[in-house]
């Protein structure tokens, strides 16, 4: 059971959850500047949404060991499962509530890895949208030591920040599209050595 819960559970709501800390530091930022308030209680500001960025990368690799393992063993399973479940519907099944039991069994096993990797894809998306967030501000008015923090800000948001399963398969809809075309290639397999 535990092993379904981080498979299925686990990965798309930290990821859901991890867009959603982006998308309030996203907000945070881009207000800066623009609310009369002082240099220097913008520049405090902006050291916190430093802080709170570093916070989120750290998150980020923490939520990533946590489940790159299950993941690449649950996009492996998904592409022979969906590859056995055609086979199964195509030569096995031979009346039409045989073939809408696999139909149905077939989504259920891809909708298990589509949220994981649309969120994958979503948290990926906000990560590279913290760079246009720092645009956003009122830089041009400030303090020269709340540019020196902005140029920090935007250094670390220039590095790319995928989840990966197993160290190997971005957690992405890329991912998802790769995994259907790993099962259709598996099920043309068996149907070339069937024939």
């Amino acid at each position: 059971m535990s092993l379904n819960l981080v498979d299925d559970v686990f990965p798309p709501l930290s990821l859901c959850m991890l867009t959603g800390h982006i998308k309030v530091l996203h907000m945070r930022i881009s207000g800066i500047g623009y609310d009369r308030k002082n240099q220097t209680t913008n520049e405090e500001e902006l050291t916190e949404c430093v802080k709170d960025q570093q916070n989120l990368y750290e998150l980020c690799n923490l939520i990533n060991e946590v489940i790159e393992l299950p993941m690449l063993v649950q996009f492996t399973v998904t592409a022979i499962n969906v590859a056995l479940g055609l086979v199964a519907m195509l030569f096995v099944a031979k009346d039409i509530f045989s073939i809408l039991y696999y139909v149905f069994y077939l989504f259920g096993i891809l909708m298990q890895t589509f949220p994981t990797c649309y969120f994958g894809s979503n948290f990926e998306f906000m990560f590279d949208e913290l760079l246009q967030a720092i645009y956003s501000s009122n830089w041009l008015m400030q303090s020269p030591e709340y540019k020196k923090h902005m140029i920090l800000f935007m250094q670390r948001a220039l590095k790319k920040r995928p989840a990966y399963a197993g160290g190997i398969l971005r957690i992405h809809l890329d991912t998802f599209f790769s995994t259907c075309k790993a099962a259709y290639s598996v099920f043309a397999m068996v149907w070339q050595l069937k024939n």
